[in-house]
């Protein structure tokens, strides 16, 4: 049996290395690209050791990369493509807004163009965000649920991003008669993330936790979110590309709570006292966030393995280990 082949896009981010360490446990030949913007070469020590894995930087905003990258594409015979590439990072959506809604629908543009010429592709995965729902009206929010853009939000230049990358994979697949999966990530979290202030809310609770920093929430405590960890992410991924296509699937946990009881839980895990000090909301936040798995789990026949409690321990430990290098 032909050796299964891929592309990731983000391959040195936090969920585009654990997508390809499991690749290449599951046998696949993979190249994997990254712009290293926000990525790290460290996150992919494990794949690099394997002859099933390569690495390019490559940026899908020069031409001069993309042609490159199509060569690759053609001379590897890449099957299936995970586009995972973007900004994230919920303080470059204020802060950088025009940037991020420029890098994360022109490169998903990029990738369609590179494509255009590689024949042997037959699946396109894209990585889109439950951000595309906005404050959504209905919880479990399912996937009929109306995306929801407000243009005088710079928090939504990220959701106007990624609902562009929704309509370049549907029509570029739908054109050349291949299958696509638009699967919307809920806050995933586990070992890898970025620590800094421009990372994800569980990795810089920790780091404050870790260097005894001024243990801050942003609001009030009480927004809501569901949180999946990284390893059944991955599982639930990949059992969705081999099982279904031209679908769009919410990828999470449907066990929702508050931001407050997280911070919580991480200072029991650290044997600290509670003592938060509580920031202003920022403009246009969301106070829920909860996907319904109805239809995740009837695909893939999966439910999350690793419960919260559990997650957060391994990734104060993980992250206690590794001191907690801020990228």
């Amino acid at each position: 049996m032909a050796k299964r082949s891929a592309l990731v896009t983000g391959a040195a981010g936090f969920l585009g290395s654990h997508l390809c360490d499991q690749l290449v446990v599951d046998g696949w030949q993979v190249v994997g690209i990254d712009n290293l913007f926000r990525g790290d070469m460290e996150n992919l020590v494990t794949c690099l050791k394997s002859p099933s894995f390569s690495f390019e930087k490559l940026d899908l905003l020069s031409a001069a990369d993309r042609n490159h990258l199509g060569q690759i594409i053609r001379e590897m015979g890449v099957t299936t493509v995970f586009h995972y590439a973007a900004i994230n990072g919920t303080a470059y959506f204020y802060e950088r807004p025009l940037e991020v809604l420029h890098v994360n629908s022109e490169s998903s543009r990029g990738l369609v163009q590179v494509l255009a010429g590689c024949r042997d592709v037959c699946k396109l995965i894209y990585a889109s965000s439950s951000e595309v729902y906005g404050q959504a009206s209905v919880f479990p929010t399912p996937e009929d649920h109306d995306i929801v853009l407000r243009s005088m939000a710079d928090r939504d230049s990220y959701a106007a991003g990624k609902a562009m990358g929704e309509f370049y994979t549907r029509l570029y697949a739908e054109s050349q008669g291949i299958d696509w999966l638009i699967l919307r990530f809920f806050n995933t979290y586990g070992e890898r993330m970025d620590t800094s202030g421009y990372g994800q809310v569980i990795p810089e609770f920790i780091r404050k936790l870790v260097h005894d920093e001024q243990f801050t929430i942003i609001g009030d405590g009480s927004q809501t979110r569901a949180f999946l960890y990284v390893r059944d992410h991955v599982r639930f991924v990949l059992a969705a590309t081999e099982r279904v296509q031209n679908t769009v699937l919410n990828v999470g946990s449907d066990d929702e709570v508050e931001i407050r009881c997280v911070a919580e839980r991480l200072h029991e895990i650290a044997g600290r006292r509670f003592a938060p000090v509580y920031l202003q909301a920022r403009p246009h936040d969301h106070i829920r966030r909860c996907p319904s798995t109805v239809r995740l789990e009837a695909v893939t026949g999966l439910r999350p393995e690793v419960s919260l409690d559990d997650g957060l321990r391994r990734c104060y430990e993980f992250y206690t280990r590794e001191s907690i290098r801020p990228r």
